[in-house]
């Protein structure tokens, strides 16, 4: 089962290359394995706070650069296994691309970055953050106007994502005693949509270990959903246990 960050992380990704390949006007299945190795990479420093080349714990832009760079680094010499199965045309316009997509993929991701109070924004909000950011301007042109349908979509299907909620349980939220990090969830049973059933019937079956399995499946689903709401509202996650 894929919970919802991972599910959300990747439609991230898979967003920020289609930017990507808008932008580079090249589909092929090398560019697109390369803005992946650079857009996940981003995602592991800004949303997980994970460095794959650098001793370090904090995202700046300076950081997410120079992780790029030894990113890069490190597919440039993967690469040379190919110099002998490829001819030497391709494997220098290769070793090219590489070195371009990381500047490419630098600009892209500040798109991440823009938030959006309702779809109908969209428009005037790339608009004017574009106009901001003259270096990744110039990168699209005349693409500015699909860029911006395209980061629209994005927006609608994240907010979709983000209404996730379970038609089964809710949370009731306990506190530990002298400990504010820290949060206890009881998963219980939503009476309001099993109405239809007795109560008795409802709490038994509830007890049931032969659930377990799935109630911890809803449990994950529903705790993913409130990291990622916390994320996007700038509050803090505490650590969370779960009865």
């Amino acid at each position: 089962m894929n919970n919802l960050i991972s599910v959300f992380m990747n439609y991230k990704v898979n967003r920020l290359i289609e930017y990507g390949v808008l932008c580079y006007e090249n589909n092929t299945p090398f560019i697109r394995n390369v803005f992946q190795s650079y857009f996940q990479t981003y995602i592991d420093n800004y949303y997980y706070g994970v460095f794959n080349t650098l001793e370090e714990e904090n995202y700046n832009r300076k950081n997410l650069k120079l992780e790029f760079t030894g990113i890069m680094e490190e597919m440039l010499y993967d690469y040379q296994e190919y110099e002998h199965q490829v001819s030497s045309e391709e494997y220098v316009e290769n070793q090219k691309i590489i070195q371009d997509l990381r500047g490419i993929a630098s600009e892209i991701v500040r798109i991440d970055s823009v938030s959006f109070s309702n779809k109908e924004e969209v428009f005037d909000v790339m608009h004017e953050f574009l106009q901001q950011n003259p270096a990744l301007s110039r990168l699209f042109l005349s693409k500015e106007d699909k860029l911006i349908r395209m980061v629209r979509e994005t927006y609608t299907n994240e907010s979709r994502l983000l209404q996730y909620e379970n038609q089964s349980f809710t949370f009731q939220e306990k506190k530990f005693i002298g400990r504010d990090d820290c949060v206890w969830y009881e998963l219980i049973p939503n009476m309001k949509s099993l109405e239809i059933y007795r109560k008795g019937l409802v709490e038994k079956v509830n007890r049931d270990d032969k659930l377990a399995e799935s109630k911890l499946e809803c449990f994950i689903q529903m705790v993913s959903h409130q990291i990622l709401l916390n994320f996007f509202q700038k509050k803090e996650t505490k650590k969370i246990f779960m009865e």
